[in-house]
């Protein structure tokens, strides 16, 4: 989830700015990690002009025509964690530190995360965070996807999401990450839940992927490729385990670019470039292919 804007930064006497004195929040967002894991290069052309969504150059966000079906794509998911804690109540960690204690279980929606790694404020929204017995046994991320890939992005954010819970001093027991890829055709269903009825459905989410994965121990990563959560309504399942050790090395590859220690990294996958906005505009001077405008390729 997204960080919304924030005051201006105080200024910086460095004579060159860095990414993080340009980025228009005053912390870094998970989200805008995972948009690194994506294409760094993009955020680096995101910032230079920071608009709505860093998939979609600000010039564009009124235009009309070919790249307004990219822009709604790359809205979609926006608007779907929108509407997902349009009336969820967050709490802070002192409410959640006290329902954990007093409670055997607990589902925790839109819970914000905050904490450091070097200098660099690291702020998190997961989606939803199941406790048993005070500690974290399951972190879930819903993502709007007509794909049935874990992405690497995806991966990130959640690894991170442990990491804030766990710099957050929250106990954990064998926790899961489970990315839980939602159609866009059943995406209404989950707009008509209110809050207990999300939180029953982290509850079975995390039921269900805990079973699976106690049912093959020998492997690393678990996938179900359809989930009934009701009549009309059914999700894939991508499961994998929280690492420190893993959020810890994601953070000290991606951090140093915001310093500026080093250059943004393009991406070097012909796909995402032919899908590119920046590159269909011109700006983006080191793609691997050239824009297409094969809008209904999706998520690669």
């Amino acid at each position: 989830m997204s960080a919304p804007p924030a005051p201006s930064k105080p200024s910086r006497r460095s004579r060159v700015r860095t990414p993080w004195d340009r980025l228009p929040f005053s912390v870094l967002p998970v989200s805008t990690i995972a948009e690194q894991c994506y294409c760094e290069h993009r955020v680096h052309l995101w910032l230079a002009a920071p608009g709505n969504m860093v998939s979609v150059p600000r010039s564009l966000e009124r235009t009309q025509g070919a790249p307004m079906r990219q822009i709604a794509m790359a809205g979609a998911g926006a608007d779907f964690h929108e509407r997902a804690s349009q009336d969820v109540g967050r709490v802070s960690v002192r409410e959640l530190r006290n329902l954990i204690k007093h409670s055997p279980t607990v589902q925790v929606l839109e819970s914000p995360l905050e904490s450091e790694f070097g200098s660099l404020p690291i702020a998190g929204i997961p989606d939803a965070v199941c406790f048993e017995g005070g500690k974290v046994r399951c972190i879930l991320e819903y993502k709007l996807t007509e794909s049935n890939q874990l992405q690497m992005s995806h991966r990130v954010q959640l690894q991170l999401y442990g990491w804030l819970l766990q710099k957050s001093k929250f106990q954990h027991d064998d926790p899961l990450c489970v990315c839980v890829l939602v159609p866009t055709q059943n995406s209404p269903y989950l707009d008509e839940l209110n809050t207990t009825d999300r939180q029953s459905l982290a509850a079975t989410i995390h039921r269900i992927a805990r079973e699976y994965v106690e049912n093959k121990p020998e492997k690393i990563n678990w996938y179900i490729k359809q989930v009934m959560l009701g009549t009309d309504f059914w999700v894939r399942i991508r499961i994998f385990r929280y690492s420190a050790l893993v959020a810890r090395r994601e953070l000290r590859f991606f951090t140093p670019y915001w310093s500026g220690a080093r250059k943004a990294i393009p991406s070097n996958n012909f796909r995402k470039c032919r899908l590119c906005q920046y590159n269909a505009i011109g700006k983006c001077k080191v793609a691997a292919g050239v824009y297409e405008g094969d809008l209904s390729c999706g998520e690669v």
